[in-house]
């Protein structure tokens, strides 16, 4: 994984967040075309084609859920066991997993998150 970098949201998360309702400016998208998806790289400003899909980054994405869904979250580092992360929510239902990363955490808990947003539509 490049450190250096943001990291982008997969296809399925592109997918539930554009079903989420999720519209902010991306640099990233993914087209569908016949004969499947493609990652489009461009700077792309809502409302895209109706077969494509807005490609955030997982901490774009992350605060949209933030500001306009009004989730509240941590992601959380623990010292004790040889430096894994976990996240820890205020919600009904805790969610309480632990990852080796925290880019992995991230993912992890916008996965979650969509989860929780697609059982409610």
């Amino acid at each position: 994984m490049n450190t250096k970098q943001l990291q982008l949201v997969t296809y399925e998360q592109a997918r539930a967040l554009k079903k989420a309702g999720f519209d902010w400016e991306t640099d990233d998208y993914f087209a569908e075309r016949p004969g499947g998806a493609f990652h489009g790289n461009k700077k792309i400003n809502p409302p895209l084609p109706s077969n494509d899909t807005m490609r955030p980054t997982v901490a774009l994405a992350l605060k949209w859920m933030r500001d306009v869904k009004i989730f509240h979250y941590s992601i959380n580092f623990d010292v004790d066991s040889s430096g894994t992360f976990y996240i820890g929510t205020i919600m009904p239902d805790e969610i309480e997993n632990v990852f080796p990363s925290y880019e992995e955490a991230e993912s992890a808990l916008l996965d979650e998150l969509l989860t929780l947003i697609t059982s409610q539509q």
